[in-house]
C-alpha cells in the first residue's frame, strides 16, 4: 500500500513504472518495498534523476518493468485458462504467449517515450 501511495504522489516516473513497482510489491511482498526504497525512492523532491542514475538502480528499474509485465500476462494467462477448465499443457501454451502479448504493451509506451523527447532510462 505504501509503494502505491508513494509511487503516485512523490515520484515522477512514467505511469508505467509507477505500476510496474506496484505489482511487483503486491507480488513479491516485503522484498520488493525494500527493492524500491533502496532503488527508487528519491530522497528528497527533486533529486529522482540523481538518486536513480547509478547502473545498479537503473537495472533494478529494467527489470522490475519486464518482471511486472511478464508475471501479470502470466497470471492473467492461468486464470482464464482455469476459468474455462482447459488441460496444463493447454495452460502452459497459453501462459507463455500471455507473457509474450503483455511486454508490447510496456514497450510500446517506452517508445512513445522516445518519440516525444521525454528521457527514459536504460539498462
Amino acid at each position: 500500500m505504501y509503494v502505491g501511495w508513494d509511487q503516485y504522489r512523490n515520484n515522477p516516473e512514467p505511469a508505467v513504472m509507477k505500476w510496474g513497482f506496484i505489482l511487483v510489491t503486491l507480488y513479491m511482498g516485503p522484498l520488493a518495498l525494500l527493492l524500491y526504497v533502496l532503488a527508487d525512492k528519491e530522497p528528497r523532491p527533486g533529486e529522482h534523476e540523481e538518486f536513480t542514475s547509478p547502473l545498479w538502480k537503473q537495472g533494478v528499474g529494467s527489470t522490475i518493468h519486464c518482471v511486472a509485465g511478464d508475471a501479470t500476462g502470466i497470471i492473467l494467462a492461468a486464470a482464464l485458462t482455469a476459468a474455462l477448465g482447459l488441460p496444463m499443457w493447454l495452460d502452459l501454451i497459453v501462459e507463455y504467449f500471455g507473457r509474450i502479448r503483455i511486454r508490447p504493451l510496456h514497450l510500446s509506451v517506452a517508445f512513445h517515450e522516445i518519440d516525444d523527447g521525454r528521457q527514459f532510462r536504460n539498462a
